[in-house]
């Protein structure tokens, strides 16, 4: 359960520091935003990371080793 201190309005560590309290002050900890958030890892781990590597490769045969 989050709670504000008097001095500083902040989350009390044992509820998870400042960043969970914010969670489910703001209702992030549903089923629907925890899902979003593990589709945008998966989507930036599975398919956007590898371009790197992808386009890294291409540069390099492109330009003899030249470039990067």
């Amino acid at each position: 359960m989050c709670r504000r201190s008097s001095a500083a309005s902040q989350c009390s560590e044992s509820s998870g520091g400042a960043i969970g309290c914010g969670a489910r002050r703001y209702g992030l900890e549903d089923g629907v935003s925890i899902l979003i958030s593990w589709a945008m890892i998966v989507t930036i781990l599975i398919l956007i990371y590898p371009l790197k590597s992808i386009f890294g490769a291409m540069w390099d045969l492109l330009s003899n080793g030249r470039v990067g």
